[in-house]
């Protein structure tokens, strides 16, 4: 579903000859629990995932975090290892 979404906005953005910036999306790790709902590698892999696929679309992007559950970032305002590891995962 993502990618025939991101696949459109990519046939858009070449048609009309407008950048496409994809904008607030994230993982709510409401849902990070023991009992296994989904776990730090779940998210790496998600995010990883989608921003591969933009790049690879030369579609921008930008997470979300307004501190409500997201938690993209460590209380020293850095981010989390497996958040960054998705995010950037080349480097």
């Amino acid at each position: 579903m993502i990618l025939n979404r991101l696949q459109i906005a990519n046939e858009f953005s070449k048609t009309y000859n407008i950048p496409v910036w994809i904008s607030e999306f994230g993982v709510y790790l409401g849902g990070l629990t023991t009992d296994g709902v989904f776990t730090t590698e779940d998210v790496t892999a998600y995010y990883k995932d989608f921003t591969t696929t933009c790049n690879g679309y030369g579609i921008g992007w930008c997470v979300w975090e307004y501190n409500v559950g997201f938690g993209v970032f460590n209380p020293d305002n850095t981010l989390k290892d497996f958040v960054k590891a998705g995010l950037f995962p080349n480097g």
